[in-house]
Formats: structure tokens, C-alpha cells, sequence
């Protein structure tokens, strides 16, 4: 259940909710209020968590609709065809993992998502989570802390949380907590308090990181997959050109397709999207159409060096 204008979840099985519809003049005169004040007005509020602003808040039911699923978005995401099949498996079939010799231990699902910038680590767990059909719990690594302990506590709360709803958990730049251990104790007893805690998880993680050499090796152990982002090749690059092309409502035809990909070969998923985006808002306010010459001064403002 989601709040109509912000994504909102169910959390009231932490809460003892008592109703007074009722009572009678006794009661009243009990509590010192007025003689013929009887009933009380029932609010219908839910307690619910904000799934944006991590915070419980209460919302009325007038103001609550259900969350629809849009797992056609799997079309949309431009991964390769081994990393789209291995994440389908993984995400399909989780009835079929089993728990760990240890009772309690995890018998999650986590994977390890590396690469630069913009190519497309966060949006894989977005749309796999609409995908599946459960809610997406989506937390940054600040928000764990700096120390060993507050981090433990922090990791300790949200597992919680993501289990309670099935929710699909994604542990945004989390660089700070797996980055290789050496001689900084500090930072060495942080990882160790990540990795004990996150050994009692049972759901389905995605974790995200720019880092593709430091990884600690008791973390890379603890994930059934790891998978590296890179630059779209051309097949890929073209079909994100042309989805960026139907979102911002313009035409690319195959021609300035081809030419886009010579010139901007290096360009992640998210430059090709917020070129293109810049570039449709610059012609329509120039009322001028779509050229290479466009795409050549928009990105200039992206830092987007064609090849000439």
C-alpha cells in the first residue's frame, strides 16, 4: 500500500492501535469531561514508512492507493544478454536457495554490481524490484554512519525492515564499507561489523559500487554474483539512443543514430539519456531540428568530447 504522491509502506505491525468508538457517560465523567460528550470521532490515518525520506509518518486513507507493478520496464533496461539472463535467475527463483548449514545464516541473495558511473548499477535493482513484484528499500551507504558500531546498529535496522516487507534492499555506493581492509583499524572494524551483520540477511540485496579493484575478498565471497558494468557496445548504445529518443518524444533516424554513436563511443547510459535530453529542450527552444551541430554544443556542457 503507497501514499498517492509519495512511496510509502505499511508499517504498522510495530504499533498497539487501540480505537474508543464508544463510551459511556461514566466513563466520560471520569476523565473530567463534559456531561453528553459520548462519542469520539474515528480518524482513518495509517502509520506508514516513507520510503524517500526514511521516516514513519502518518497518512489519511482518503490519501492512499495501491503501488502497481510495472514489470514491462524489464524491456526498457539495456544490460548484456548474460548479465539480463543471470539476474532473471536469480531474482525469479528464489524459493529454490537454501539456507546455510548454521541456523540463521544467510540464505539471501546478493549481488554485487561494479562499474563507472552512469551505466546502469542503480537502475538494475529499480527495475528488477517491479520486476518481482516487491517494494524497493533503497538506502545509501551515508546513511549507516562512520563507526563500527553505528553502523551495525544502522545495517542490523534495515535488514529488519527489508525482511518484514519481502522488499528488494539496495545498498546504494557502498564503497565505504567493502573497500579492501589494510592498516586503518578503524575502517578495518567497520567492515568487519558489515560483513558479521550482513551475514543474517535471508532476502534479496543489490549493492553498488564505483570500485573495481579494492573490493574486500570476505565480501566478494559473500555475494553469488558479481557482476561488472561497462561502456554499451554499439548494438546497445543504439537501442539507448533510441529509447531516449521515444522518452524525450523525438525522432532519431538510423543515419544521425550511426552518427551519434562514431562521435560519443565512450558515452554511459546516463549521458546518452541527459544528452538527449538537453539537446530535444535545445531545439525546441530554438525551434530547430535535431542535427549533429546540436549534439555537438550540448556536450560541451555534459563534457562529452566528441571524436571528430
Amino acid at each position: 500500500m503507497t501514499a498517492s504522491w509519495p512511496r510509502c509502506i505499511n508499517d504498522e505491525e510495530r504499533l498497539e492501535r487501540r480505537f474508543e468508538v464508544n463510551c459511556d457517560a461514566e466513563f466520560w465523567r471520569k476523565a473530567g469531561v463534559a456531561k453528553g460528550f459520548e462519542k469520539i470521532p474515528l480518524h482513518g490515518y495509517v502509520h506508514l514508512f516513507h520510503l524517500e525520506w526514511h521516516r514513519n509518518i502518518w497518512v489519511h486513507v482518503q490519501h492512499l492507493s495501491e503501488y502497481r507493478y510495472r514489470p514491462e520496464l524489464r524491456d526498457k533496461l539495456v544490460l548484456p544478454d548474460h548479465h539480463r539472463d543471470l539476474i532473471d535467475i536469480l531474482t525469479s527463483h528464489m524459493d529454490v536457495l537454501v539456507q546455510d548449514f548454521v541456523q540463521g545464516k544467510s540464505g539471501g541473495t546478493t549481488i554485487l554490481c561494479q562499474g563507472a558511473p552512469g551505466l546502469g548499477k542503480t537502475l538494475t535493482a529499480e527495475v528488477y524490484a517491479e520486476v518481482v513484484g516487491r517494494p524497493l528499500y533503497r538506502v545509501h551507504s551515508g546513511q549507516l554512519g562512520t563507526t563500527a558500531a553505528s553502523v551495525g546498529a544502522s545495517l542490523m535496522e534495515i535488514l529488519r525492515r527489508a525482511m518484514s516487507w519481502n522488499a528488494v534492499l539496495l545498498l546504494d555506493e557502498a564503497d565505504v564499507y567493502i573497500r579492501r581492509r589494510g592498516n586503518d583499524l578503524e575502517h578495518n572494524a567497520i567492515v568487519a561489523e558489515f560483513l558479521r551483520t550482513l551475514e543474517y540477511f535471508s532476502g534479496l540485496l543489490f549493492m553498488t559500487t564505483n570500485r573495481t579493484g579494492d573490493v574486500d575478498d570476505a565480501i566478494l565471497s559473500r555475494c553469488i554474483a558479481t557482476m561488472q558494468y561497462e561502456t554499451p557496445g554499439r548494438q546497445d548504445a543504439a537501442r539507448l539512443w533510441r529509447l531516449q529518443a521515444d522518452q524525450c518524444g523525438a525522432t532519431l533516424s538510423d543515419e544521425m543514430v550511426d552518427v551519434l554513436i562514431a562521435a560519443y563511443p565512450k558515452a554511459s547510459g546516463r549521458d546518452i539519456k541527459e544528452l538527449m535530453k538537453l539537446a530535444t529542450r535545445y531545439g525546441k527552444a530554438k525551434q530547430t531540428a535535431l542535427s549533429e551541430d546540436v549534439f555537438r554544443l550540448c556536450a560541451q556542457f555534459r563534457a562529452i568530447e566528441p571524436i571528430r
